[in-house]
């Protein structure tokens, strides 16, 4: 995973999982129906056998609702999804695997680089990731590949949203985690315990247990570090994950477990950095109506801003930035991958 692509190597991680979508989903179901909601009645106004983009499309959330919407309105989209990560959502995401197997996924791109033609697509979306890029080469782009009369959709992260909020507390959380010596510690205590279990010494059983003993405090003492944290999700799956190791020795080979305990880590490390991305990705007022006269700029049409709130709540967890290519502004026709 490392090399090119080692800026997007905590979100090939993150894809590398069962999970259809992150922000909204964490953010609790209300929220992610009503995201889905406002996306299905976008894909419902689309022409028959439009052809839709999807930026920065992860495991495919938007590009699995544009293919449910094309299966039962009987529209036949054609759907691309482009990420600079590793992904590979049919392999991923099983439960949804009949609509993903409708869409064409372009792992390892770069949005500021799209393999596609001038006036490609009819409609360019992005739920939470265009914001990741470089945001003015990658609308350029966005703009670019857009037909004439063509529509885009952008769900994007704000700096004062619930989210935001969410991201900055759980990073906080997963470097503390990381930095506090628990998983040093760890390995040395699974260890001492494997040693001890197989020579059954006084002084390596006393070194377990000493070991043992280290990582409980470890552990003590970050569950009273976050106890006043008005989300512990990231803490306590993290600390119950240790917690539970010791008693997979009774299943699994010392190696096998060994590389468990360097799992939680990793993934751990991971997550602050995906964390992290988010945090800094998110738009502040201003830069979202930057992003708004950019996108009017390019495209020649009206660009819409609006506050995306959470299910029926007034708590914003982002900005919908939405237009249309204006017909008599569209571009000249390229080859792929010119410059």
């Amino acid at each position: 995973m490392r090399g090119e692509y080692e800026a997007y190597w905590e979100w090939s991680v993150f894809w590398r999982s069962d999970q259809l979508q992150s922000c909204t989903a964490e953010a609790g179901q209300d929220t992610a129906d009503s995201v889905a909601a406002t996306w299905r009645v976008f894909f419902d106004t689309l022409p028959e056998a439009a052809h839709i983009l999807d930026l920065a499309t992860g495991n495919g959330v938007l590009a699995a609702q544009a293919a449910d919407v094309s299966q039962s309105g009987a529209k036949r989209f054609e759907i691309h999804g482009v990420d600079a990560a590793d992904i590979d959502p049919a392999r991923f995401v099983p439960s949804v695997a009949s609509k993903l197997d409708k869409v064409e996924f372009h792992p390892q791109t770069r949005l500021e680089h799209l393999p596609f033609m001038d006036r490609e697509f009819d409609a360019v979306v992005s739920q939470y990731g265009i914001e990741y890029s470089d945001r003015s080469r990658s609308l350029a782009e966005s703009i670019r590949v857009l037909k004439p009369g063509g529509q885009y959709r952008f769900l994007v992260h704000a700096a004062d949203s619930v989210l935001a909020k969410r991201c900055a507390l759980q990073h906080r959380q997963a470097r503390t985690m990381l930095e506090s010596g628990l998983f040093p510690a760890q390995e040395r205590m699974l260890r001492h315990i494997l040693v001890a279990e197989n020579g059954n010494a006084p002084a390596e059983m006393a070194a377990a247990q000493q070991s043992i003993g280290e990582v409980g405090t470890l552990v003590a003492k970050l569950d009273a570090d976050f106890a006043a944290d008005e989300d512990r999700s990231l803490v306590d799956r993290v600390l119950a994950a240790v917690r539970g190791l010791p008693e997979l020795r009774k299943h699994n080979d010392p190696g096998t477990l060994l590389d468990m305990a360097d799992n939680v880590r990793t993934l751990l490390d991971a997550q602050s950095r995906r964390l992290n991305a988010m945090r800094e990705a998110a738009l502040s007022e201003r830069q979202a109506h930057e992003m708004l006269a950019e996108l009017k700029d390019l495209s020649g049409g009206d660009v819409q801003i609006e506050a995306a709130t959470s299910g029926e709540s007034e708590h914003r967890i982002g900005f919908w930035i939405a237009g249309e290519k204006r017909p008599e502004r569209g571009l000249s026709p390229r080859r792929e991958g010119t410059t």
